[in-house]
């Protein structure tokens, strides 16, 4: 069985705590890091995802790594971007909340 393409957007605590259930599950694989402090991407990959690609720039990840999902755990003024590129690029989106920082971007994004 494929196991289902994980990447990570954005690589602080709340990220860490995705990766930890994440890591609890046969089926998930997380597969890419992205944060523009690059540190923190490799602590995470180092600490939860010894696999993963490691990139500064989201767009680079969505545009060279193979994916199924990505969790966003970003700072909410880059989650209405961040999840339209992922959707964009045909992707399953789990984002932290406040999904964006304006309620028509909420909208736009659930519609």
């Amino acid at each position: 069985m494929n196991k289902i393409r994980v990447g990570l957007i954005g690589c602080g605590a709340i990220a860490r705590q995705h990766a930890e259930r994440l890591n609890q599950d046969d089926r998930v694989a997380i597969v890419a890091c992205a944060d523009p402090n690059r540190d923190a991407a490799e602590r995470l990959r180092a600490a939860l995802a010894p696999a993963a690609e490691v990139f500064d720039d989201e767009r680079v990840l969505l545009s060279q790594r193979p994916l199924d999902a990505v969790v966003i755990s970003s700072p909410t003024q880059r989650h209405y971007e961040q999840a339209c590129l992922a959707l964009e690029a045909g992707l399953h989106v789990l984002c932290e909340k406040p999904l964006a920082s304006q309620r028509e971007q909420i909208v736009e994004l659930v519609e």
